[in-house]
């Protein structure tokens, strides 16, 4: 009878490994759970021919109203365990009054005055994600398993008569379940967002800390060298990048110089080459489709798409170097 249970714990053990060994080499990141936050500007910068963003306004207005109605439950910023009461939603994303003491110019007197207060829903500008990342390195898939999200106001503070400074705050969180599935009744907000994710994050490292940026590229790289995936020209995209081409984009160089020997009389030949540093690929654009479910207002992401982009310094005839970013390349991602 020990002996039955002895190998019926082994066996136990084995599955439990594989299980865990399998679930690793499906996300090719490393560790087996990558833990992801960063924030996403809702609106595409000004003139920017890369990035597209939601349609804003009409996302918001219907976001307030749901929160609003207070049949969805958002949490408060810096205490995901609370939810935000009615009430205090009201003051923080609707329309409240104030009651104010001030004094009538005419008569000196004391007087009460009723203010009226409305939220600004343009500077709601940005959400804060918190997102579980996988990379299926041999279906070449990848997900971005949302955990929750939070909705950030920008706006402008004034420090006195002049000078003002742009003040960013915590609105409220919306929490998901993990490995939640998109429900069939979504709505697709926007095919074809673009948004720049950066590799690094000098300001809060912690949020990117499972992160490794160079691990990630060299994913993409391994599946373009192999010749799994084509590589595309991200202006051009039906022109496919060579091998060569990716390594030029990303930096290396080979330039050959005929050098005179003034003893022999001849020309030696030297070769200077340049590597690639993947360290100044410092950001990726990603190409997704969003969803939201308006019963939860839990959102949902497909990546489509990922761009690396390089970042480095360049001098042109003979001025101070200048920060020039280049997108390398695109792939497709499999669904």
């Amino acid at each position: 009878m020990k002996q039955n249970s002895f190998f019926y714990l082994l066996a136990v053990i084995a599955l439990w490994s594989c299980q865990n060994q399998s679930k690793q080499q499906d996300n090719a990141l490393l560790p087996s759970e990558i833990i992801i936050k960063y924030e996403t500007e809702l609106n595409a910068p000004d003139g920017s021919q890369v990035i597209s963003s939601l349609e804003k306004t009409d996302f918001v207005s219907k976001l307030i109203n749901t929160v609003l109605s207070g049949k969805v439950a958002v949490y408060e910023p810096l205490d995901t365990a609370k939810n935000i009461v009615k009430s205090n939603l009201t003051k923080l994303i609707g329309t409240w009054n104030d009651t104010l003491i001030a004094i009538d110019k005419k008569t000196t007197d004391t007087v009460m005055v009723v203010r009226t207060n409305y939220f600004n829903q343009k500077e709601l500008r940005r959400i804060l994600f918190e997102e579980s990342w996988s990379f299926n390195s041999q279906k070449f898939t990848m997900k971005k398993d949302i955990r929750s999200w939070c909705a950030v106001r920008v706006y402008n503070k004034q420090i006195d008569s002049v000078d003002s400074e742009e003040v960013k705050k915590m609105l409220f969180w919306v929490k998901q379940k993990p490995n939640e599935k998109r429900p069939s009744n979504c709505t697709l907000l926007k095919s074809g967002v673009i948004t720049e994710f950066s590799l690094y994050n000098q300001n809060v490292p912690e949020w990117l800390q499972d992160l490794n940026p160079k691990r990630f590229i060299q994913i993409l790289l391994d599946n373009i060298y192999n010749k799994k995936v084509i590589a595309f020209d991200y202006f051009d995209q039906k022109k496919q990048l060579t091998e060569k081409e990716v390594k030029e984009n990303l930096g290396e160089t080979a330039k050959i110089y005929s050098i005179e020997n003034k003893k022999t009389e001849t020309y030696d030949t030297l070769r200077l080459t340049t590597k690639i540093d993947l360290e100044e690929v410092q950001s990726v654009l990603f190409i997704e489709d969003w969803y939201i479910d308006w019963n939860t207002l839990h959102i949902f992401k497909q990546v489509k798409s990922i761009a690396p982009i390089r970042t480095y310094l360049t001098s042109h005839d003979g001025y101070e170097d200048e920060i020039e970013k280049k997108i390398v390349f695109l792939v497709h991602l499999k669904e």
